[in-house]
């Protein structure tokens, strides 16, 4: 509703596209815009920005992405409360996924146990909710959607997904020991990712560059031999808000380096992927500070594995 709006000015956009143009437009004008430069994001769609540049012929246009993203990855102290309380509700539904996925035994199917997740976070309140669980053999490679395979006991199982409530996303992942003894290869798997995480958090502050975050995360999966193994994507973590967003933690492309601030949001989600072994992902979501860090993701780890 308008009345509950957060902000003096608010323009409702026609249901379909082709219309939004003109009313950009009249909004430029009704600002006094007419022949100024006006940053625009890019990464909207052509259609839309060949839109607004012809029914704007008046109005120069530059690229502000990079400004956006890096407003975007700053967040002030309001953000930071709003994005703590996201982060809170999400924790509930990934632990209750946790549960339905430890000594289970074969009780549930993939899709129960992300059933079990999914329903916490609407009843919480968060829209689009969307965990996942896979398991066993599904989990080398991950595959990020649930099937009706059984998981069963002796399986390493990835419990991966995001919520969204008041217009922030959190998103983070566990994996879990479904039950029995767990063998040499399996907790090795784990306990290489777990150190990931830990040699990351011991450079972690402001003025440390994101490539070097990745660097020591990929450390521990070298010493292990395992580098053939892992499955870090093209970058191993990525800034967090009103979605998964800039910037990515990355040393593989030099462009996307970027230096900590206090008040970014990022995770880390380092994993591996063996065939015959399993998967493993474990993603923290970490807040920097002015002395340091804070991890904002508190479900806990799978001491099954790291003992």
């Amino acid at each position: 509703m308008l009345s509950d709006r957060l902000y003096e000015e608010i323009h409702v956009l026609p249901p379909w596209q082709e219309l939004w143009p003109k009313l950009i437009h009249d909004i430029f004008q009704s600002h006094g815009l007419g022949n100024s430069t006006i940053g625009i994001d890019s990464s909207m769609s052509a259609s839309l920005y060949n839109g607004i540049v012809d029914f704007s012929s008046d109005v120069k246009f530059t690229n502000a992405r990079g400004i956006l993203n890096k407003m975007k990855a700053v967040k002030n102290s309001e953000e930071i409360k709003a994005y703590e309380f996201t982060v809170s509700v999400v924790e509930g539904g990934i632990y209750s996924a946790m549960n339905a996925a430890k000594e289970s035994w074969g009780r549930k199917t993939e899709i129960e146990v992300a059933l079990e997740g999914q329903l916490q976070l609407l009843i919480r309140g968060c829209h689009s909710a969307d965990i996942w669980c896979v398991s066993g053999h599904r989990a080398a490679p991950v595959r990020r959607y649930s099937t009706n395979k059984v998981v069963r006991g002796g399986e390493l199982a990835v419990i991966d997904g995001p919520g969204h409530i008041n217009g922030f996303r959190s998103e983070f992942a566990r994996t879990v020991w479904t039950g029995g003894k767990p063998s040499a290869a399996e907790k090795l798997l784990y306990q290489t990712i777990y150190q990931s995480l830990e040699e990351a958090k011991k450079i972690m502050k402001p003025g440390t560059m994101t490539s070097e975050l990745e660097k020591a995360c990929l450390l521990p999966v070298k010493n292990a031999g395992l580098e053939k193994f892992y499955g870090g994507y093209p970058y191993t973590g990525h800034g967090i808000g009103i979605r998964a967003e800039a910037f990515n933690v990355t040393s593989r492309y030099p462009a996307m380096d970027t230096k900590l601030e206090a008040g970014m949001i990022f995770n880390l989600e380092p994993a591996l992927w063996q065939e015959g072994v399993g998967g493993v992902r474990i993603e923290d979501t970490y807040l920097i500070t002015e002395s340091g860090f804070q991890v904002l993701s508190r479900v806990p780890y799978e001491e099954d594995l790291l003992n």
